[in-house]
């Protein structure tokens, strides 16, 4: 039998709502200081879904829409677009300057635009430029390569976002790997318990795990009997999630 197949988007709209001054924290300091903290982000995704919506470009990104506070006193907030990326694609950068332009025309308010590149090592796409005759228009866009982050690094941190990205690296380190996929699983469970994370972040973190590394039927029975014997009382909110999430 097959693996189920990783749902990366379902993790990261989770991980957006969930984790968004964490993600800044660790991938866009400069945008993460802009933000006043204290005022909570307003998610704006259907009216993303209106404005973005393009016949012949079509919808089959991850799309999110944010607004959020600035942390320099003026009064005008910011929307916040971002997109995660996954696979290589050509029209990126020119989908990104449209959103960006139509945002900027129809809102009449800042926009900062974020891709999220989830995989593929060697694709690093560059801004959006046209010119034509000595008429020249360019768009940069901000980005995070994932890949830039060093396991290492990603270990020792008690962000979360750090362990979403150490999620998805197991996922696609083990895809034709099931039994390895299990015993990491468990590793990167133990690391959360050592590391002192909050309760209500555990269970957030295993449902985004689940998301990116499910497994065959037999193997998912073998991983909660391993779950539960690990130490009952410290898994628990993991075994919790996961009879949810299973239920689901």
């Amino acid at each position: 039998m097959s693996d189920p197949v990783p749902d990366f988007d379902g993790a990261w709209k989770e991980a957006w709502d969930f984790f968004l001054r964490p993600f800044l924290r660790l991938c866009q300091q400069p945008v993460h200081r802009g933000i006043d903290g204290s005022k909570p982000p307003v998610y704006l995704d259907t009216e993303l879904g209106k404005i973005a919506y393009d016949a012949e470009l079509g919808r089959q990104h991850l799309d999110r829409l944010i607004g959020v506070t600035r942390s320099d006193g003026l009064p005008q907030d910011v929307l916040l677009h971002t997109e995660t990326q996954s696979h290589r694609d050509s029209e990126m950068a020119f989908r990104m300057y449209r959103y960006h332009s139509r945002l900027v025309e129809l809102r009449g308010r800042p926009v900062v635009s974020l891709v999220i590149l989830a995989h593929d090592p060697l694709w690093r796409p560059g801004p959006y430029e046209h010119k034509l005759w000595g008429c020249r228009s360019r768009f940069d866009y901000l980005s995070c390569k994932l890949l830039d982050f060093k396991d290492e690094l990603l270990l020792r941190s008690r962000n979360p976002i750090a362990k979403v990205i150490l999620a998805q690296r197991i996922a696609h380190r083990t895809t034709s790997d099931s039994p390895q996929r299990c015993r990491i699983k468990l590793q990167w469970i133990r690391q959360l318990l050592q590391q002192g994370f909050l309760r209500r972040d555990l269970h957030r973190l295993f449902t985004m795990l689940e998301r990116m590394t499910s497994l065959t039927e037999e193997l998912d029975i073998e991983f909660r009997h391993q779950l539960k014997q690990s130490d009952p009382y410290k898994t628990m909110p993991f075994v919790t999630t996961l009879e949810r999430v299973a239920m689901e």
